[in-house]
């Protein structure tokens, strides 16, 4: 992780620690599924060029610093515009993630590190799935890894146990948060 985050600097880019951990997880599933491609029919994907990888890490390394002039809560909209959800779906997760930055802000029912806990916890439920949508172990477009994502939010609010409140809203705009973060995308990258 050091190194790409070396690798940016020494191209006159910074880059946080979380988006630099995404883009491991997507360099790593990159090289696993050409690794794992067969020669027949197709060599081209056991292969992966140098033209290819530049072309990744242009898209990827710029795109967390083209966000910093979006307003925040546009970058959402704009992955899930590419992704092609409908325009409801993204007015909703919009919703959602407001409310969850004021439940954040203001927390009425949970304490400080429980907040952290379920932010930590869907952080690393979006990566296992991201990692594995990357690697081709998914096999789902755009539209059903967003359901997938939005149904794993379902999922860990079904962990709790009967006597904690419902955090399927909170959880839901935890993930919207991390796509405003440039933690994830709905789409796969271009090959």
């Amino acid at each position: 992780m050091v190194r790409l985050m070396r690798l940016a600097h020494q191209e006159g880019r910074s880059i946080l620690f979380e988006p630099t951990e995404v883009l491991l997880l997507e360099l790593r599933a990159k090289a696993k599924a050409a690794g794992g491609a067969k020669w027949l029919p197709d060599p081209s994907k056991k292969i992966i060029t140098r033209e290819e990888l530049r072309a990744w890490w242009e898209e990827r390394i710029t795109e967390p610093l083209d966000g910093v002039s979006t307003r925040s809560g546009g970058k959402p909209a704009t992955k899930m515009t590419e992704a092609g959800l409908a325009d409801e779906m993204i007015a909703l997760a919009a919703a959602l993630r407001r409310d969850y930055a004021s439940e954040v802000r203001v927390p009425r029912y949970l304490d400080a590190s429980d907040i952290n806990q379920l932010q930590r916890r869907v952080r690393s439920e979006v990566a296992t799935l991201r990692a594995k949508y990357l690697a081709g172990e998914l096999n789902v477009d755009p539209v059903q890894f967003h359901s997938l994502c939005v149904s794993q939010m379902d999922a860990l609010n079904a962990e709790r146990d009967g006597a904690e409140e419902d955090r399927s809203a909170f959880l839901k705009g935890c993930l919207y948060d991390i796509t405003d973060r440039c933690l994830l995308r709905f789409a796969r990258p271009l090959p």
